[in-house]
């Protein structure tokens, strides 16, 4: 989970961000506008309706939705979310309208990028941009594109050079004035500038810097975000958040925002038996509620909701030779239950010992996969007899190992590191 407060965080995020847009070139001022329009959702006219959404409205929103509070006004507004914005004001602008100290005119950041010339705006009809969403030439392959005789590209139903920058189409210039978006499920919409280069943006910290120092009106009020806040608030399906950004929490830009959220971490310990005779291992306890990953509080989830289930639950991840966390008593029944979890989307990986453990088993072998952890979203769900009901991908590792007979010599105290 993303807190929603902290500045090392929400500087993280951006840190991160940006050092993304710079191995890949990824446009982000249309990563903002896309997932400004998205923030819209119905407030916006939909493509072939007979009604038409403002300029203005368009800008205002997108204005409050980048705003940071921990700026001062007029600068306020976050318009380089990936960075590379070489304003002195470091990606901030003034909101729409209001000029900001040292510029001569107005801020007009989000329209500039509203129409043809240069973004992602269109003057034709629905159903000629419907067909050609559908086209991958889009732009060029319009009936309305001419070349003028000095070989640009020009629009012409409104007599605009259109500088050809491979944009697509998001919204519609409706005659008369204002806006009607079109499907921004539509991949040839989103694919382009989500995953520049082949690569997915990373989830975490996109959330730290969207909502980091959000304004109040910008989002529902949360301490922290995580994938299900994101995936509710920008119109998208989990299975969507899935597929189109990078959720992997073990990916180095995830892995480094949320190791930054979680501050100082101690691991889970064993608390001392109550009496020289206690034989079975109890549960372990969480040293910080930051400890979002370590695995240990989701083996204390599952235990307790299967406690709320009346199983007695005898705790062996921090033994060796089990292949599973947990065991489960009721009724004379006894499963092995092996905990697997992600404060994203979890994808199971057991080891070796895991997987023997499943296949000896069987039945009595139950997967739980804690989805979410440590979010308002989280969820468990359990898979019996993995072993049989699942065909596993095996993953080959490569590891490095260094002779003790040859480092050791090498070795140095504290004192002289």
């Amino acid at each position: 989970m993303i807190p929603t407060d902290r500045l090392d965080v929400f500087q993280a995020g951006c840190s991160i961000l940006e050092a993304f847009s710079t191995r890949t070139n990824v446009r982000g001022r249309f990563v903002s506008l896309y997932l400004g329009l998205r923030r819209m959702g119905p407030q916006l006219a939909a493509l072939g309706s007979t009604a038409s959404t403002p300029t203005a409205e368009i800008e205002h929103f997108l204005d409050s939705l980048y705003t940071k509070t921990h700026r001062t006004e007029p600068v306020v507004v976050l318009t380089a979310l990936f960075g590379g914005s070489t304003s002195p004001s470091a990606g901030y602008s003034a909101r729409t309208g209001i000029t900001a100290p040292g510029n001569k005119y107005p801020t007009n950041t989000w329209r500039n990028n509203f129409n043809i010339q240069k973004g992602i705006g269109c003057p034709a009809d629905s159903d000629t941009i419907g067909g050609l969403l559908q086209d991958p030439a889009i732009r060029l392959a319009c009936q309305h594109m001419a070349v003028d005789p000095e070989g640009r590209y020009t629009c012409s139903l409104v007599g605009a050079a259109y500088r050809g920058d491979e944009h697509s189409i998001w919204l519609r210039i409706v005659p008369g004035g204002g806006y009607q978006v079109v499907d921004l499920d539509n991949p040839s919409v989103y694919a382009g500038y989500l995953a520049p280069s082949g690569q997915r943006i990373p989830i975490f910290p996109l959330l730290a810097a969207l909502y980091g120092f959000a304004p109040p009106y910008a989002y529902p009020q949360r301490d922290t975000v995580g994938i299900p806040d994101f995936a509710h608030d920008f119109g998208f399906t989990l299975e969507q958040v899935e597929a189109v950004f990078d959720c992997d929490p073990d990916l180095q830009a995830n892995a480094e925002i949320l190791a930054v959220a979680q501050g100082q971490m101690l691991p889970g310990e064993l608390p001392p038996p109550a009496e020289e005779e206690q034989a079975e291992p109890l549960m372990p306890v969480l040293g910080s509620v930051m400890a979002m990953n370590t695995g240990v509080g989701a083996e204390i989830a599952v235990a307790e909701e299967l406690v709320d289930h009346e199983w007695f639950v005898v705790y062996r991840g921090n033994q060796r030779g089990y292949g599973y966390d947990i065991e489960a008593s009721r009724q004379g029944q006894t499963l092995r239950v092996e905990v697997k979890s992600s404060v994203g989307f979890t994808v199971p990986e057991l080891t070796e010992a895991e997987w023997q453990a499943a296949q000896a088993h069987g039945d009595d072998y139950v997967l739980a996969v804690v989805d979410f952890y440590g979010s308002d979203e989280q969820t468990i769900w359990y898979l019996r007899n993995p072993a049989a009901n699942a065909i596993p991908a095996e993953r080959i590792a490569t590891m490095y190992r260094l002779t003790r007979g040859d480092i050791q010599p090498l070795g140095t105290d504290a004192e002289f590191l």
